[in-house]
């Protein structure tokens, strides 16, 4: 439609049609994966999430965690619940 209405060669569209077609499958990416979710194919919970990353790593003991301050996944997984983490982003210089 742009390359009528603008009178354009579909050469210089070429990187509008990449973005809309990558928009476009990312759409449909969300839907399939909130149908998933509705139909209770994919679970999303803190358990699932913890023993995932226990798998791989094991966790970092208690004084290791402290001293980085890096503890970002507990941070994600207690935010719920108003335990340690903050919503907002630590902005860097």
């Amino acid at each position: 439609m742009a390359q009528d209405d603008l009178g354009l060669p579909r050469l210089v569209l070429l990187e509008l049609e990449h973005a809309m077609a990558l928009a476009i499958a990312e759409v449909d990416w969300i839907r399939s994966i909130l149908s998933d979710m509705q139909r209770g194919v994919l679970v999303w919970n803190e358990e699932l999430i913890r023993a995932h990353f226990e798998a791989i790593a094991p966790p970092p003991t208690p004084s290791v965690a402290a001293a980085t301050g890096k503890n970002h996944l507990g941070k994600l997984l207690h935010r719920e619940r108003g335990e340690a983490g903050s919503t907002t982003r630590e902005e860097t210089p």
